[in-house]
């Protein structure tokens, strides 16, 4: 605020209760945020184990299939291990098609969306966080079953592939690849999203940006089951996570409502709209401070304190070269 002198903030009014009571409001503030900040970690801690467990349930079934006892081959592939006997090994090119269509001119048709951690969602620029162009030409446009990846600073970045369900358009620093039907599409989706939770594919990085180059990625080989068990183990998985999905999302919810909550109890105890003199005094003391209530889905830019939303990266000339 440039007219904001100090003349003028030394002018402005503000309510000061007696000490006693600012002591009491403190005290006050002190102990519910202790017990928040631990509300808040203890559901954090169940959702890391909810995607523990969500995590091993897919891994199993898109390397190892849903027959315990089915006879496995080595598979010739680091970050794959041995897979079932029946399974073919290929390369990515035999499954993935690229593809690259610029939105142009055309880019107030489509909707805004973003690979983030939660899958390809809708976005809102002018009230989402995060960088924006001054133009969206570059973009691309993504169809329904389209699959999306970010090959740059993936051991930065929260999610690195993702399916669509929408049409709309993404940043032109991803790499949008199409298959030959929806039961590969989606079983590719959930192999990548395994080995990417697993960070397995660093074999593959390249540069000091830890990328992948787009043409590198395509002679990279993956393990793909016949069609009709691709099919059985896409709806295996998709059951069997769906709990653990409705689970996380009401923990995350729990917090969003917490911290809401947090929020506007101080604005109320510090604006004097809640009397807490009475409550303060007779709180027990505690000397513990559990770990700080910090933004999911923000990280550092660029190690200069601000904070962006890591999903949506900048155009990167060294991907575009190589695809």
């Amino acid at each position: 605020m440039p007219r904001a002198d100090w003349q003028f903030i030394g002018d402005l009014l503000f309510p000061l209760p007696a000490l006693p009571e600012q002591c009491a409001i403190v005290r006050y503030l002190r102990y519910v945020d202790r017990r928040i900040r631990r509300y808040v970690s203890a559901k954090r801690r169940l959702i890391a184990l909810l995607e523990e467990e969500k995590q091993a349930i897919v891994n199993q079934a898109v390397t190892r299939g849903l027959d315990p006892s089915v006879r496995l081959k080595p598979s010739g592939v680091e970050w794959l291990g041995d897979v079932p006997e029946h399974w073919e090994v290929l390369p990515n090119r035999g499954v993935l098609k690229l593809k690259k269509e610029a939105v142009g001119s055309r880019s107030d048709e489509y909707a805004l969306l973003s690979l983030t951690k939660q899958g390809i969602i809708p976005r809102n620029a002018e009230i989402a966080k995060g960088k924006f162009p001054a133009s969206f030409n570059t973009y691309q446009v993504v169809f329904p079953g389209d699959l999306i990846f970010c090959l740059f600073d993936i051991d930065e970045t929260p999610r690195t592939v993702g399916i669509s369900s929408k049409e709309g358009m993404v940043t032109g620093a991803y790499t949008r690849f199409v298959c030959v039907d929806e039961s590969t599409a989606r079983f590719v989706y959930l192999l990548y999203r395994s080995l990417d939770d697993r960070k397995a594919l660093k074999p593959l990085y390249s540069g000091l940006r830890k990328s992948i180059a787009t043409q590198i990625f395509l002679s990279a080989k993956l393990a793909l089951p016949p069609a009709y068990e691709r099919t059985t183990i896409v709806e295996h998985v998709e059951k069997a996570t769906a709990d653990i999905d409705a689970a996380i999302s009401r923990a995350r919810r729990q917090i969003e409502l917490v911290q809401e909550y947090r929020t506007r109890l101080i604005a109320d105890v510090v604006t004097g709209k809640v009397d807490v003199r009475e409550a303060a005094a007779l709180q027990p003391e505690e000397a513990d401070e559990p770990e700080p209530i910090d933004e999911d889905g923000l990280v550092p830019d660029n190690g200069d304190g601000d904070f962006h939303d890591a999903s949506e990266p900048e155009e990167d000339p060294e991907n575009e070269m190589s695809a």
